[in-house]
């Protein structure tokens, strides 16, 4: 089982991935542990985040 934290944090996400095997937990390797949002962000940020979430998601489910 794959288990997803993430932490909001004023404009970041912090994500923490945890594999449960045999009732031990691992932290596997991920490609980003932090997703930035500019402070002064657009619309097109905003859609360009939420792309890079969904995907990274995606990719380690």
């Amino acid at each position: 089982m794959r288990i997803c934290g993430v932490e909001l944090s004023g404009s970041d996400a912090v994500i923490c991935l945890l594999h449960l095997d045999q009732g031990q937990f691992d932290m596997p390797d991920c490609r980003v542990r932090k997703l930035t949002l500019k402070k002064e962000h657009t619309r097109e940020d905003l859609q360009q985040f939420q792309f890079a979430f969904t995907k990274l998601m995606g990719d380690y489910s």
